[in-house]
């Protein structure tokens, strides 16, 4: 569930901060690198960014963009309230389980993929995938059968010819699994520092990071679309999700992280 964030850009106070010693970086520096990389230096989304960071936002659905479980800590809040100013922003490409049969098709059109790097036929798969009444029990055996054939070739092909312009395809983890993937596009450079990085380890045992494209969250999505059609795959090697890494950087000292402002009346 997304919702929209009342938030307002404001100036941020701010301080520098040491870089920690032996390459580690703190989670709040790199989730602004991050929106940095995101937006390809977005000012107003950065200013958002660390405003949220110094004053994450309260507990409520209306706030974060997101159904509270109620012990979130404030970092997982100030994330989660990012993540949904990013989604708004259009700088996430957002996907809902049940729009999921709309999502490639629509990147296309948006020009958010190349469609020029496809061959005809997997081009008209994606296309042919966002049109089409799911509610009809006979258009969802049809693509029952069109996805198992050709929706894993798709979805290797997708990759490569990101690769081929340089760019990646990642997501965003939330840690909760969640009716929502919040995919985004990053240049392979940037793609290989970020790709697999945890930032935040759950109570739940869930994580906050950014991994690769999760296709397999994507298939279930689909699943859920076409129910009661379940779909028979088996998913290659390249399209698993990868172990989480620890966050890795190095030092800038110009990086700068945000001091929560004192309440009013406060000493």
């Amino acid at each position: 569930m997304n919702r929209p964030t009342n938030i307002r850009n404001q100036k941020i106070e701010s301080t520098t901060i040491a870089w920690l010693r032996f390459g580690t970086l703190d989670p709040q520096k790199a989730l602004l690198q991050l929106v940095q990389a995101l937006t390809d230096g977005d000012k107003d989304a950065e200013n958002v960014a660390l405003d949220l960071l110094a004053n994450p936002p309260a507990c409520t659905a209306e706030a974060m963009g997101f159904y509270p479980r109620g012990d979130e800590s404030d970092f997982e809040r100030s994330f989660r309230g990012i993540v949904s100013m990013l989604g708004e922003r259009r700088f996430l490409k957002v996907l809902e389980d049940k729009y999921a049969s709309h999502g490639v098709a629509s990147w296309l059109d948006q020009g958010l993929l190349p469609p020029d790097r496809l061959d005809a036929e997997t081009l008209q798969f994606w296309n042919d995938f966002g049109i089409g009444d799911w509610e009809k029990s006979s258009v969802r055996t049809r693509l029952k059968r069109s996805l198992e054939q050709s929706l894993i070739p798709a979805a290797i092909q997708l990759g490569d010819a990101l690769k081929e312009v340089g760019m990646a395809l990642l997501s965003i983890e939330l840690g909760n699994g969640g009716d929502t993937i919040y995919a985004c596009t990053l240049p392979i450079e940037h793609a290989q520092r970020w790709r697999d990085v945890e930032f935040l380890r759950l109570p739940s045992g869930g994580s906050l990071a950014i991994r690769r494209f999760h296709w397999e969250r994507f298939f279930s999505f689909l699943e859920y679309s076409l129910n009661p059609e379940p779909l028979e795959l088996v998913l290659p090697p390249q399209l698993l999700e990868r172990p989480l890494r620890a966050l890795q950087s190095t030092p800038n000292p110009k990086m700068t992280i945000p001091r929560r402002r004192k309440p009013k009346g406060g000493e």
